[in-house]
């Protein structure tokens, strides 16, 4: 929020570019969203995979390609709301890294992790799985409450709190010491 221009307004995915990740499905529905929007929001993608040239051809997407996960934080930081639109996804990380990065979160019901990470209007907005208009009705919810991303980005990272590295530390530290006390 405190960076020249406010909070970003841009949309980002990461993630490999394959049928489970539904790119035809985030491509159609930003394309909806575009349509609809007055003064769209972009939206970069960051992975590889055989859809990249889908992602190529549409217009106001742009392909970074693979990024080094040490690069990510520079390109978190430009991007106001992370994009899934998973078919299919048990619990993908990059919703954890998304809101530890103060993200707000667009994703769909077929995201596992979303049941823990992600709170409707919260910190983010779940979408129906395969289904276009309900992703560009969820970029429209974004984009039309942008004064509201920061205090949403707030959320994400309280979402995120019991997954960061010290929570780990902690859980590790207890389970060893509790097994040290019983072996004494």
């Amino acid at each position: 929020a405190s960076q020249p221009g406010g909070w970003p307004r841009k949309f980002l995915y990461t993630g490999r570019y394959v049928d489970d990740k539904a790119i035809d499905v985030l491509l159609e529905g930003y394309t909806q969203y575009r349509k609809s929007a007055r003064d769209p929001w972009p939206l970069t993608c960051c992975g590889k995979g055989p859809h990249a040239s889908m992602i190529t051809a549409t217009p106001g997407v742009e392909d970074r390609g693979f990024v080094q996960p040490t690069d990510l934080p520079d390109v978190l930081i430009e991007h106001g709301v992370f994009v899934l639109a998973s078919r299919f996804d048990p619990w993908p990380l990059v919703i954890v890294e998304s809101c530890a990065a103060g993200l707000p979160i667009v994703c769909t019901e077929a995201c596992g992790s979303r049941v823990e990470l992600v709170r409707s209007s919260f910190n983010g907005a779940t979408c129906e799985t395969d289904n276009p208009a309900s992703l560009a009705h969820a970029l429209r919810f974004m984009h039309n409450n942008y004064d509201r991303l920061p205090a949403m980005g707030a959320g994400s990272r309280a979402m995120a709190e019991p997954y960061s590295a010290q929570m780990w530390v902690d859980r590790w530290s207890t389970v060893f010491n509790e097994l040290m006390e019983k072996k004494r």
